[in-house]
């Protein structure tokens, strides 16, 4: 995205396209596909722990990305929780 200058799929799917020398529509397929594995979605207005769901949406993702990977993990706050920064830097 960074790169891309844009969170557009469709930019960001075509400059990786360029990038590893693939097709644009099917880069951009298993993007869209890769963005539906890390979602929880919760009933509005319930107290809920989140451990429990961080750590399962972060096992999720470790099964489908590549070891060889480099995942940048952005964040705008939650890494007050050293449980999981710790998970997240032992996860490579």
């Amino acid at each position: 995205m960074v790169v891309a200058r844009s969170r557009a799929l469709s930019a960001v799917s075509t400059f990786l396209a360029a990038w590893l020398d693939r097709n644009a529509n099917t880069v951009r397929q298993q993007l869209r596909e890769f963005c539906l594995v890390a979602w929880t979605v919760l009933p509005a207005g319930e107290k809920h722990a989140w451990r429990g769901e961080w750590l399962r949406m972060l096992r999720q993702v470790r099964a489908v990305v590549p070891r060889r990977f480099f995942v940048p993990v952005l964040a705008d706050r939650g890494l007050y929780a050293r449980w999981l920064f710790r998970r997240i830097v032992w996860l490579g």
